[in-house]
């Protein structure tokens, strides 16, 4: 199992992290944790305002902020995923709009987001809770079977991206690192080196960069 970073903007996270960490082990997988219960916690995490805390967008940014936390405290190589959960659910207060939640996981190639709109009404506060954290749990484990109607179908989207998709994250920045395994099995057109630096202007210390790395990688110039 992947380790596993996670940012919730709910105290639904108290019954999902109550159920992991209960299994032997947790501690192996999760990573961290950060709950960002108020407005200014979750502005301060996004390092914006966001147009709506419980919306798909700021799920997904929720997300890859988790997921390039996780490679950052994770050995490098290890396999990691990036949860963002976040949703408006039953308050002291009557809701105008729908009771729903987000939930996001990213991982090096694979963005998945998915949201969940309930029956108003149908269940308290404790109760949604219960439902919103079981459904987190689900996608992480696969052990829990969370308790929706049959009208509470849940919106699901999904993107994969290929070598060349997560480089050119990689160097927008949107990704903070990315390992690449070299192995003695791999050939010769599969392997890359990359040489970090502005090159502005290219010169012969840059060659000579290039010329040592792809030496220290087993090939001639």
């Amino acid at each position: 199992m992947a380790a596993t970073n996670i940012c919730t903007e709910l105290k639904v996270i108290d019954h999902a992290l109550g159920w992991l960490m209960s299994v032997p082990g947790a501690s192996n997988t999760v990573i961290e944790s950060v709950v960002t219960y108020s407005r200014m916690s979750m502005i301060q995490l996004l390092g914006k305002v966001p147009a709506q805390a419980a919306s798909s967008q700021t799920v997904e940014e929720m997300t890859l902020l988790a997921y390039n936390r996780a490679l950052k405290l994770s050995k490098p190589g290890s396999p990691v995923l990036g949860v963002g959960f976040t949703g408006a659910l039953a308050s002291a207060r009557p809701k105008r709009g729908d009771h729903r939640f987000h939930l996001s996981t990213r991982t090096s190639d694979r963005l998945w987001s998915s949201t969940v709109t309930l029956t108003k009404g149908l269940r308290t506060r404790e109760q949604e809770d219960a439902v919103s954290s079981q459904y987190l749990i689900k996608q992480d484990s696969r052990n829990f079977v969370p308790e929706l109607t049959e009208s509470e179908v849940p919106d699901e989207y999904e993107k994969q991206f290929d070598e060349d998709e997560e480089l050119e994250q990689l160097l927008n920045g949107i990704l903070c690192f990315k390992m690449y395994p070299f192995s003695s099995d791999t050939s010769d057109g599969e392997r890359k080196i990359i040489l970090s630096g502005s090159f502005n202007p290219l010169h012969d210390g840059h060659l000579k960069l290039l010329e040592i790395a792809i030496r220290k990688d087993g090939h001639s110039v």
